[in-house]
């Protein structure tokens, strides 16, 4: 899986290596994939960002996010 933690549609089954592969070769279906996971990412971030916003927590939820995409 590209991302165990995150679960996006259209993107299931294709493993890192491949999608990599795939994008190395110019072919199209890497470029789809990739774009996918990267709105899944997205759409997740922002998620994340508004629910932490309403409960009052942005900055830990910031700071937990800098930690771990940063440092993990």
């Amino acid at each position: 899986a590209l991302d165990p933690e995150m679960i996006v549609p259209g993107t299931e089954g294709f493993t890192r290596a491949y999608v990599a592969h795939l994008l190395r070769a110019g072919e199209m279906l890497g470029a789809s994939i990739a774009s996918l996971h990267n709105l899944g990412f997205i759409l997740s971030l922002v998620d994340g960002a508004r629910k932490a916003i309403f409960s009052g927590s942005f900055d830990k939820y910031r700071a937990d996010f800098v930690h771990d995409y940063y440092y993990s």
